[in-house]
This record gives C-alpha cells, structure tokens and sequence, in this order.
C-alpha cells in the first residue's frame, strides 16, 4: 500500500507541476506579447 500512495502521489505532483509549467509558458507568452507591443523607450524604462 505504502508504495502505490507514492507512486499516486509522485504522478499528482508531476501533473500539478506540468499544469503549472503550462500556465508559465502561457504567462511569459503573453508579456513576451505586450513587451513587444511596447515601444523602444517604455522597453527601456521596462530594462531598468
């Protein structure tokens, strides 16, 4: 019993971090969006 709860543990957790892996990508795509939307100077002022 103890084995297969890890085991069913270990796969929840892998599925959370491959969620959360996901919502990352979405989330760094979507202000790569913006920051390209931006002009030179506010990316600037973004760098700093």
């Amino acid at each position: 019993m103890g084995v297969n709860a890890s085991h069913q543990s270990e796969e929840a957790y892998m599925k959370r971090r491959r969620r959360g892996a996901q919502l990352l990508l979405k989330e760094l795509r979507w202000s790569a969006q913006v920051f390209a939307k931006l002009d030179a100077t506010q990316r600037e002022a973004c760098m700093l």
